[in-house]
Formats: C-alpha cells, sequence, structure tokens
C-alpha cells in the first residue's frame, strides 16, 4: 500500500524555511550506521478510510439519471449531473485502475513479491480499486460494491453508506460544511469532502507519489506527480474548477501535501533493508527537495505567510544532516507530520493571486535552480509551476514556451538540453 498520513482527519505542525538556503544535500548513505531504529510508517489513507467502519459502495448508487448519471451535464454549481457518466468512459484512468492489474507487468510485479493474485491482493487494490476490507479483516462491500470498478466514487469521496441519502437533498452538503470541518464530514458520515484545495491534493497524492521501495524493486513504475499539470491532463474530467488563478491555487496547496508524501517516501527508503536503499533514498531526497524548493520559492517571493516558518526549518535540517539511516527515518516522518498544520495548511489555501502577484511567483521559479539540483524530479516540478502560475497570470507566451519543458507522460525524462532551451525561453516571457 502506499504511504501517507496517519489521519486524514487530524492535522499537526507546520512551517516552511524562511530562507531559500535548501541545496544542503544528504551524501551516500552507504556507511551510515543503524544507531536509531526506524520509526514506524503511519497507514495509508485507502486503510484508514476502511477504519471508519462505514461501508463502501458501488458506482451503481451514484449512477441514476437524476443523480450523477445524466448523459449530458445540468450545468450547475458543483453538480453536473453526469460525473458518473464521465468516470464510466473508456477514457477515465481510475476507472481502467483496475483493469491494469490483468497486464503483463502486473503479474510480473505481483509474481515477483510472491502475491498469488494482484486481483485479490489488498495491497493492490489499495490503490487500484476500492478497498474494502478493514485492518481487522471486517468486510465492508456495500450495496452493488465491485472491486472490478477500479477507483470508483468512494475511493475519492469516502464511503458513502451513511451519506449517499441524504447527500441527494439539495444543498445538505453545503449544510453540512456550515456546521463540520473536513475531519468531521469525515468521521460523521465517511463523506471525504474533496473542495477543500488541500484535502483534495491529500487524496491524489496518497496514490500517485510515496510508494514502497519493494514495489519498486519488482518493476512497479516510480510515481511522480503534481496536483494542477494532473487535472490539466485528466480525460473526461467529471469535476469543475474555478476560473481564473485556480491553477495556482491548486500548484500550492498541492505542493505541500506532496511534500508531505514525498518525506514519507524519504522515510519508507531510510528504513529500507535492500541493498540499493542508499541510491534510492538519495532519488527519493530529489523527489522530496523538488517540491520542497518550489514551495520554498512562493513562501519566500512574499504572497504567503506562516508564523509556523521556523518549525520545518529546523526540522528540515536536521534530516538533511542525518548521520545514520535511522535517524533519518525518524527526522523524515517528523518533517512530513509538520506539513499538516493547520495555519501554513489554511495560509496556503487562502493563496488567491491576482495576476500581477502570480507573474511575480513565476519569475522567482524561472530563476530558481531546482531543476538543476534535483535532476529529473526538479525538472519536472520546476516546469509544472512555471505551467501553473503560467496559467494564472495570463501569460500565454510562457505557457507555450513551458509545453516542450513538461514530460509527455508521468515520470518521462526530459533531454537536459530541451529543458535548458526552454527554461531560457520562459525566463525571456516570464519578466
Amino acid at each position: 500500500m502506499h504511504i501517507s498520513r496517519k489521519s486524514l482527519g487530524g492535522f499537526g505542525r507546520i512551517a516552511l524555511f524562511a530562507a531559500p538556503a535548501i541545496a544542503i544535500m544528504i551524501t551516500a548513505f552507504e556507511s551510515k550506521t543503524k544507531a536509531v531504529a526506524p520509526a514506524a510508517a503511519p497507514v495509508s489513507p485507502s486503510v484508514y478510510l476502511t477504519t471508519l467502519g462505514i461501508k463502501f459502495e458501488g458506482a451503481a448508487g451514484c449512477s441514476a439519471a437524476k443523480c450523477h448519471g445524466a448523459e449530458k451535464s445540468v450545468d450547475k454549481k458543483n453538480f453536473w449531473g453526469n460525473e458518473a457518466t464521465l468516470w464510466g468512459s473508456r477514457k477515465d484512468p481510475h476507472h481502467g485502475a483496475y483493469r491494469t492489474l490483468v497486464k503483463p507487468l502486473a503479474k510480473a510485479i505481483a509474481a515477483k513479491l510472491k502475491i498469488a493474485s494482484a486481483l485479490k491482493s489488498e495491497r493492490c487494490l489499495n490503490c487500484h480499486s476500492t478497498l474494502a476490507v478493514s485492518p481487522t479483516g471486517a468486510d465492508l462491500a456495500g450495496s452493488d460494491y465491485k472491486a472490478a470498478e477500479g477507483v470508483s466514487c468512494n475511493s475519492c469521496h469516502g464511503p458513502s453508506q451513511k451519506y449517499r441519502e441524504p447527500h441527494s437533498t439539495q444543498n445538505w452538503i453545503d449544510t453540512q460544511r456550515a456546521k463540520m470541518d473536513h475531519a468531521q464530514l469525515l468521521t460523521t458520515f465517511g463523506l471525504y469532502d474533496t473542495l477543500p484545495v488541500f484535502e483534495r491534493a491529500s487524496r491524489c497524492a496518497s496514490c500517485h507519489l510515496a510508494i514502497e521501495p519493494d514495489l519498486v524493486a519488482a518493476g512497479h513504475p516510480q510515481p511522480t506527480f503534481e496536483m494542477n499539470h494532473f487535472s490539466e491532463i485528466y480525460p473526461d474530467r467529471h469535476w469543475h474548477d474555478p476560473a481564473g488563478t485556480f491553477p495556482a491555487e491548486l500548484w500550492a496547496s498541492g505542493q505541500l501535501a506532496e511534500l508531505h508524501d514525498a518525506l514519507h517516501q524519504m522515510a519508507v527508503y531510510a528504513a529500507s533493508k535492500a541493498p540499493d536503499a542508499a541510491a534510492e533514498y538519495t532519488k527519493a531526497e530529489y523527489q522530496a527537495l523538488a517540491h520542497y524548493s518550489v514551495l520554498n520559492v512562493l513562501i519566500s517571493s512574499g504572497p504567503i505567510a506562516s508564523p509556523d516558518a521556523a518549525a520545518l526549518d529546523a526540522s528540515i535540517r536536521q534530516l538533511l544532516t542525518a548521520k545514520d539511516m535511522g535517524t533519518a527515518n525518524t527526522e523524515a516522518l517528523a518533517a512530513a507530520e509538520k506539513c499538516n498544520a493547520r495555519g501554513l495548511v489554511a495560509a496556503i489555501g487562502a493563496f488567491k493571486p491576482d495576476k500581477a502577484v502570480a507573474a511575480k511567483v513565476l519569475a522567482a521559479i524561472a530563476a530558481s535552480d531546482v531543476g538543476v539540483k534535483y535532476g529529473p524530479r526538479g525538472q519536472e516540478q520546476q516546469a509544472y509551476a512555471i505551467e501553473a502560475l503560467a496559467a494564472a497570470a495570463g501569460n500565454d507566451a510562457v505557457t507555450k514556451a513551458v509545453a516542450p519543458m513538461l514530460p509527455a507522460k508521468p515520470g518521462d525524462v526530459i533531454a537536459p538540453a530541451v529543458f535548458a532551451k526552454g527554461l531560457a525561453d520562459v525566463k525571456a516571457k516570464a519578466k
């Protein structure tokens, strides 16, 4: 199962580097000792949802024509009416996630990990379907539940046993939101509210970023992720996003959630006993620092202010000077927990830049050396940041210039010369 926060409802404390000096690099870990025992990684969000004890129902309960199964959109705020229809198309990658488990690569990975059937393994269903078995083994499959539906409605919006009927009443969700925060909605009704951007990004990143070392060693592609870009390229998208500067808002909150999961990835690799753990840890470090550094540019550019800045500053510094694998594991988990502070989550969630502010942050991101320092992971996060901020700034010239810098598909590596040429073009047009 992929790794993310211990609780989707409870948040810790966060701060970000006040200074941009993040070039402190961890050297190879071959000689690190095991003086500190690795801390346990948190339960994945998919597993956490099963601890609520609420049943997961199939998409059939959402797909009635009067609900979310209309042939065409009714075009109302936060409700199109054809969400289930769009999700059910062959184009939708979430709907097809289960089908990937029958492909040769999935079978080969399962064989290496001694998994009898990827189609039945809870470890695989955790992200390729809707997991409906609790950690205690309780069956949480509700009406019309089908694992073969892949990542369906309940996977992203929470187990619907308690909210399916009441949420069909007009304005019911808005009424509940006025009385409850995200955590209360989740524990009371099982409803995972995706309207708060940080919560949405956290749910998505939980399957699209961190992964255990043995899965990657067995051949599973290492996930890479950025919330705004993945939303932009999503086929037959079944949700609305606001117009204007929303791409920058989604990018900013997304980076905070992605940093959290990338730090967990570091922690998991620090605890790994695999022979290539040192090299893989360094890759995970670069991925985390790529997310961190672009977010830090946003903070340093001035539009975000948080009183929690010192805590993560100190935590990251401790992590980057860790002298053994056990300490690195502990410090990475500690830094990750600081990515959940309500203060910074709220501050970044309130980032709604006008075009001038978006242009200012865009120029700062373009001038940074993220791509140079952190290789392919740095390149992609720098390019994704430019893409989001250019859209928010209304700078079509930069949008065109950044296009060659974007991976054709997640994880693709852009040739350094192509990236350098594109970045020079972006800098010239971002002024």
